[in-house]
């Protein structure tokens, strides 16, 4: 990497501590925090490099830096509603200069199209390039490119639900983020990544309150739990508490509903949390 980046970052871990002297040697302090920030003097240093950027460059970077560390051009040139070509040409210059992104080959949208495929030469451009744009201008940015990658993908968005369901978080779209979520967890469970499928389950159980409480909700909650319960057994073991909880609250929503389709695997579930716990009576 960078010299100078490794220099910054490295003094930012051991100025809070994430990084510290121990006999003569460095040791990794994770109870001090993990989480990488952007060094003040990096910060500045990238700021000061995206003002001296050609307009249109960097309205195609902060686009870039909104989808992900990698991007194709297609998706840039649809979110900017301007001709891929141009944006290409953008991307190659920049990609040519070593400024901000590297070229990666090419790839196809979804249509069959062919589309660069970009990457920005360190994570930390992308992060401060995202910072840059105001509040506002983001969520509605992250709105439109959800909507313009659904659109593109059609009948095969489920595929990118992961990707989808974030954008429509930070675009405050909750109706969807969730049924993304949700669906990037049931595509993470047929890949056997339990953990990752907990995870995806858990984000969408937080969105629940930015959705009208009504019917609707209920039933999308009740399918949330009845995934997240056999995945937190599968990776967290049958007696942990949250299973519990997630297997009482699908047996309460069944019952507010009225529907009892559901109530036998959601009585295994509790079932099988007292019995791993030796609480026979319960059982």
């Amino acid at each position: 990497g960078h010299p100078l980046f490794l220099a910054a970052v490295a003094d930012d871990l051991a100025s809070r501590g994430t990084v510290a002297r121990d006999d003569g040697r460095w040791v990794w302090r994770p109870e001090a925090g993990v989480q990488l920030g952007v060094p003040p003097t990096i910060r500045q240093l990238l700021e000061r490099q995206i003002e001296r950027l050609d307009a249109a460059d960097r309205r195609v970077l902060e686009v870039g830096s909104a989808i992900g560390a990698i991007f194709p051009s297609a998706a840039v040139a649809a979110a900017l509603a301007d001709d891929v070509s141009a944006v290409e040409e953008r991307c190659e210059a920049l990609a040519r200069r070593g400024q901000f992104l590297r070229g990666l080959g090419v790839g196809d949208w979804p249509d069959g199209t062919p589309t660069g495929q970009y990457g920005f030469t360190h994570a930390l451009h992308q992060r401060v390039l995202l910072d840059t744009i105001p509040a506002g201008r983001r969520s509605r940015l992250h709105a439109h490119l959800g909507e313009q990658l659904e659109a593109a993908y059609g009948d095969g968005a489920s595929d990118i639900a992961a990707e989808l369901a974030g954008h429509f978080e930070e675009g405050h779209d909750y109706d969807r983020a969730v049924r993304y979520r949700v669906q990037a967890a049931a595509n993470a469970l047929r890949r056997t990544a339990t953990r990752e499928a907990v995870d995806h389950f858990l984000c969408a159980e937080s969105l629940l309150p930015n959705l009208a409480d009504d019917a609707g909700r209920l039933q999308t909650e009740l399918a949330i739990q009845m995934g997240l319960g056999p995945a937190l057994m599968s990776t967290r073991g049958y007696a942990m508490p949250e299973v519990e909880r997630a297997f009482t609250r699908a047996r309460t929503i069944c019952q507010a509903l009225g529907d009892p389709a559901p109530v036998f695997p959601v009585l295994w579930g509790i079932w099988g949390f007292h019995v791993v716990r030796g609480e026979m009576g319960p059982a």
